[in-house]
Formats: C-alpha cells, sequence, structure tokens
C-alpha cells in the first residue's frame, strides 16, 4: 500500500493477521493505521501511522486528519533534511577554507623565508662587495709605490676604514721570532704606539712584570726585542701557517695581566701574510 501511496487500515485482529511480527504481540496491538509521507515529487518518503491496543475504524474525517498530519510530517521531514544537507555543506566549506588556510599560511611562511634569506644574501653580498672594492683600492694603491713602509701604512689604513675597526697594526716578526711594529693606524681616542710609544717608560715598567708578555716586544722601526715565549715555542700559533686567528674577548681568553692592565683592544685578530 505504501509503494500505491495508498492509506492502508486493519481495524482489527492486526496479530492474526501478521502472526510473524513479534512487535505486535509485546505490544498487544490490536489495529493499524497508516499513510505514505510523500515529497514534492511525489516520491515516498516515510510513513505515518496509528497502532492501538483496540479495533480502531476509520472515517472520512478520520483519513482526513491523516492526510493533514501527513502533509505537515512530510514537510517537516524534507525541511530537516534540507537542513542536515547545509549544515554538511558548511562543514564541507569550513574544512575546505582551513585547508585553504593553512596552504596559504604554509606558502606565506615559506615566502617570508625566502625574503629573509633573499635579504641576509643580499646584506652579504654588499659587505664582500664592499671589501673587496676596499681591497682592490688597496691593492692599486700599494701598486702606486715601492716604498715598503708607504705600503705598510696604505694597508692599515684601507684595512681599518674597510672593517670599520678602532686599531690596525702590522707587527713583523724576524728569523728568531723576535720582531717589530712597522705601522699602525688607530681612531683618535686611542694611543699611538709607533713610534713615540716604543720608548715609554710606563710601558716598559708595566711588562717587566712578565718576561715573556708580548708588549714588551712592542716597537719601532729602529727598537728590536726578542720574545722570550715566540722564541721558546718557535713561534708558537704563528708556525703552523694559520690564515687568521681572531680572539672576541681577551678577557675571557686567559691572556696575561700584562694585556689586560692596558686597555689596548677586546677583540683581537691578526692574519698571517709573508711580505
Amino acid at each position: 500500500m505504501v509503494e500505491e501511496k495508498l492509506l492502508c487500515s486493519y481495524p482489527d485482529n492486526l496479530q492474526e493477521l501478521f502472526p510473524t511480527v513479534a512487535l505486535l504481540q509485546h505490544i498487544n496491538a490490536q489495529s493499524y493505521v497508516g499513510v505514505p509521507l510523500l515529497d514534492l515529487n511525489q516520491q515516498v518518503i516515510g510513513n505515518l501511522c496509528i497502532i492501538d491496543v483496540k479495533s480502531f475504524h476509520t472515517d472520512e474525517r478520520t483519513k482526513a486528519l491523516l492526510s493533514v498530519f501527513a502533509a505537515g510530517a512530510s514537510t517537516e521531514l524534507q525541511r530537516k533534511w534540507v537542513e542536515e544537507e547545509k549544515r554538511h555543506a558548511y562543514q564541507d566549506l569550513e574544512f575546505r577554507v582551513e585547508e585553504r588556510t593553512a596552504g596559504l599560511v604554509t606558502a606565506n611562511n615559506a615566502l617570508e623565508s625566502e625574503i629573509r634569506e633573499r635579504i641576509t644574501v643580499e646584506a652579504t653580498m654588499r659587505v664582500m662587495a664592499e671589501r673587496e672594492k676596499a681591497i682592490n683600492g688597496v691593492i692599486l694603491r700599494m701598486r702606486q709605490t715601492l716604498n715598503l713602509d708607504s705600503i705598510f701604512n696604505i694597508t692599515t689604513t684601507e684595512l681599518r676604514q674597510a672593517v670599520k675597526c678602532d686599531s690596525v697594526l702590522i707587527y713583523r716578526f724576524k728569523p728568531d721570532w723576535s720582531g717589530e711594529l712597522v705601522s699602525e693606524f688607530i681612531s683618535e681616542n686611542w694611543n699611538i704606539l709607533l713610534p713615540r710609544r716604543a720608548n715609554d717608560p710606563r710601558l716598559t715598567q708595566i711588562a717587566v712584570d712578565k718576561p715573556n708578555c708580548i708588549t714588551t716586544q712592542i716597537s719601532s722601526l729602529e727598537l728590536l726585542s726578542s720574545d722570550i715565549y715566540l722564541q721558546d715555542t718557535q713561534g708558537g700559533i704563528y708556525r703552523q701557517k694559520n690564515r687568521y686567528c681572531c680572539v672576541n674577548d681577551i678577557y675571557t681568553n686567559n691572556f696575561e695581566p700584562c694585556y689586560l692592565n692596558r686597555p689596548i683592544a677586546k677583540l683581537f685578530l691578526w692574519y698571517d701574510r709573508d711580505f
């Protein structure tokens, strides 16, 4: 009857008509009336029924009421389905938005990282270009003279300006690992070591506390002195042919007090080059 979209009625003896349905016996059902629920396309989408424990006879009024309630139930059922479909659509849309947003965030983070890397690379390249320009300028100026003192002075001057440090000096070793200070270029608030400070009695007075302190070995071109430590070790780390040595903080690298008592520098850097 549902397939035929018609009202179906069993006014009594329901259990006898359907003896295999245990539910009817369990609730002691005696009568049944059912009407199909139809959608807008007149397709069956459900069933509205009345089950009673006593006989139930349908008349025209009862059939009309069942039709009205069936239409209302059908409308409500379809509305519920539409709301569920809408909710599922919103959930799917939210998932897609979240997925797309996550993709955009990932792409944006990757782009920001790439931009930072490019900025870092460009800054590094600018520094390298500036230093290369400075080095080329030093080499060009050095080629314009054959005077060794002029070459040393050009080197210290240009190097200090290129790396923007406070002081640059050149200390030349002798075959016996003694040495001499041959050139320096310092900032305005620094004391000059060459040549005026070479014979400064205050420098000598501080240096004598440590016989192997290299401060006693800094001299002008005219004044030579021996470095006991370097002579004993045959040049120490300088003998290893390292290209450079950098000490970021002399106060944390176990320097002798004779260095630290005179505020010469906090950063120490030497560059090994055969002249």
